[in-house]
């Protein structure tokens, strides 16, 4: 139709469809058809043609043309084929007539010869063969498998089974039984106590006496469970080769039942077939003969035209109001569906309140993020800047809340642990801040930093160019000797002096006792005796001892600690610290117990927390920033 829309109406020469005059036929009925929709109306036999252009008259034109063009087809084709399926079937219906005759003549006749009827046995032997032929693969793969794992068992353990754990066979039944690989466990599990056992008692001691009697036991379970496979497998060998065996006679049995009955039918089957066929072939010729011969009168399309297009009053492309509209809606829906989805995946806490009411802790105070801190510039330094804006109150309001609030018997806590969940929430910079802002306050403060992993405290405080020992200040040893690496460590080894260690802040009169990073024994040095002590000596000599710990879900190092101290703050990434890791870290505490513990909300965005509705600024604060 294409085609002869673009002839009649001369299309090669609108611009519209051929703009640079140098398109061919085709390409001119290809845009056309870009600007064409036809289909059929769901549920009815009507077919409409939708056909858009630049022009009103020219779309009414195209379409109105497009329904003539259908009819005079669908004339010209019923003609042309009624003409000639009627010339065909005369010719080919004779001859169906007499093959159809000679088919039939040709059942009849051997039904009467070998006294035979049609029945549908042959049809139920062949399938049920069928079925036996595929239960008999499945059977032999089936016991060829069974054969393949009895095989890998020893003519001795057939005989007399596992004797000992050694002597069990490799077999895949075996080596993936649940029950002997939970029987292992148990057994490493039993075998690790035992070792445990056979450093702190002797070899006759009760506990080592009923641990060997428990991997006696579980050693016999495994041998017994082995044992059992191996029985397992026999029995599956016997069923297999018997399920083999009974096909197999089942399939002779089948087999001389089918070729006689093939004998029999196949030739009645053969003839049967031709006949339905022919008969098949005339009935069809025949139906179609009767068709066609009532169409010699003057041919008439089967279809007409129910409206032609009319010329259209306004454009139907764009609405504009109506897409804007839909623009507006469906950008409000995925912003309010974003905004709930980002809601619903925040898993941290962004307000002190909430985080009180979650954990079941009080929290001591909000430290915000500072510019300072981030770029890399000195950490203590950043308490006294003039940006810092509200920092050193919210230090001071910490303080005061951890002497009041975690005070006992009127005497506030002496000894102070700062932790957190995971490292980057800044703990050592809480502890530095709390430490420097006590002492600046004339307090005499002990900062030690106990994270032998990954120490920090003598990078916040730039231990090499600042700080000098106590025995620098009586003046023993202050010449030629380099303090930078004598620390807790040293001290607890031996290696130091208490004298060596103290290192004290000129700018602030804050005491350091500084660590270096050894992963391999920093549990076993904060747990000593000499640590212990340690910590009972800073007490005595000062008003506050800060110990600043490592992450509690890293290692084990902050519930040792705990133990030494009167009171501990957990700090919480505002924003970042999630709920489950919050939770999981606290719990430490709380099963070893220690419920002397207040958290500290970190690295607050102020403004932020201020617009979301968390709280107010009293002071003016400028060197905020986001995390």
């Amino acid at each position: 139709f294409g085609t002869k829309i673009v002839q009649r109406l001369n299309l090669l020469a609108d611009p519209e469809y051929n703009p640079d005059g140098t398109s061919t036929l085709d390409q001119v009925v290809t845009n056309l058809l870009k600007t064409s929709n036809i289909g059929v109306i769901s549920g009815t036999n009507v077919i409409y043609a939708q056909i858009q252009s630049h022009g009103r008259e020219k779309s009414a034109k195209l379409a109105n043309i497009f329904a003539d063009l259908y009819l005079e087809e669908r004339l010209r084709l019923k003609f042309e084929q009624t003409q000639k399926v009627e010339n065909w079937l005369n010719g080919r219906l004779a001859e169906l007539k007499d093959q159809l005759r000679e088919a039939d003549r040709a059942v009849t006749s051997y039904r009467a010869k070998n006294n035979l009827v049609t029945t549908l046995r042959g049809e139920i032997t062949a399938e049920r063969l069928s079925q036996l032929n595929a239960e008999l693969i499945r059977a032999e793969a089936d016991l060829a498998s069974r054969q393949a794992k009895l095989s890998q068992i020893t003519p001795q353990h057939l005989r007399k089974g596992v004797q000992s754990l050694d002597d069990i066979p490799k077999t895949p039944d075996i080596l993936q039984s649940n029950t002997i690989q939970n029987l292992k466990l148990q057994e490493v599990d039993l075998l690790l106590k035992r070792t445990e056992l056979t450093t702190r008692y002797g070899a006759k001691h009760p506990s080592i006496v009923n641990v060997n009697k428990e991997i006696d036991l579980i050693r016999r379970k495994i041998r017994a469970e082995a044992n059992s496979i191996i029985h397992a497998i026999q029995e599956d060998v016997l069923v297999a080769k018997a399920r083999v065996g009974a096909l197999n006679a089942g399939i002779k049995t089948l087999i001389g039942t089918r070729e006689k009955e093939d004998q029999a039918m196949i030739r009645l089957r053969e003839l049967m077939v031709e006949a339905e066929t022919s008969r098949a072939i005339y009935d069809r010729f025949l139906q179609n003969y009767k068709s066609s011969a009532g169409q010699n009168e003057i041919e008439t399309p089967l279809a007409r035209v129910i409206s032609y297009a009319a010329v259209p009053v306004s454009p139907i492309f764009p609405r504009k109001i109506l897409l804007t509209a839909l623009a507006g809606v469906l950008g409000g829906a995925i912003g309010i569906a974003l905004a709930i989805f980002l809601t619903k995946m925040d898993q941290s806490f962004r307000s002190a309140g909430k985080l009180e009411t979650l954990t079941g802790l009080p929290c001591f105070g909000v430290v915000p993020a500072i510019k300072t801190v981030r770029r890399g510039r000195d950490v203590i330094s950043a308490l006294w800047d003039v940006g810092s804006g509200y920092l050193p109150e919210n230090i001071r309001n910490l303080r005061a809340s951890l002497n009041l609030l975690g005070a006992k018997n009127g005497e506030p806590p002496k000894v102070v642990l700062v932790t957190s969940s995971l490292s980057g929430e800044g703990k050592s910079t809480l502890a530095s801040w709390l430490a420097a802002v006590a002492a600046k306050s004339g307090d005499l403060v002990c900062l030690v930093d106990c994270d032998m992993r990954s120490p920090s405290q003598h990078i916040i405080h730039k231990a090499e160019r600042k700080s000098k020992t106590l025995a620098d200040d009586r003046g023993a040893n202050g010449a030629g000797h380099s303090n930078a690496f004598s620390g807790l460590v040293e001290y607890l080894t031996g290696k130091a002096s208490f004298e060596e260690i103290l290192k004290k802040d000129s700018a602030t009169g804050l005491y350091n006792i500084y660590a270096k990073s050894v992963p391999n024994s920093a549990l076993d040095l904060l747990s000593s005796k000499k640590m212990k002590a340690l910590i009972k000596s800073l007490r005595g000599g000062f008003d506050l001892v800060i110990l600043d710990a490592p992450s509690c879900l890293a290692v084990s190092d902050p519930r040792v600690l705990a133990k030494m101290a009167d009171y501990s703050l957990y700090a919480v990434a505002w924003g970042d610290t999630e709920k489950s890791q919050i939770y999981q870290g606290l719990r430490q505490f709380s099963d070893i117990g220690c419920h002397d513990i207040a958290t500290v909300m970190t690295q607050v965005n102020l403004n932020d927390y201020v617009n979301l509705g968390y709280g107010e600024i009293e002071y003016p604060f400028s060197g905020q920033s986001g995390r």
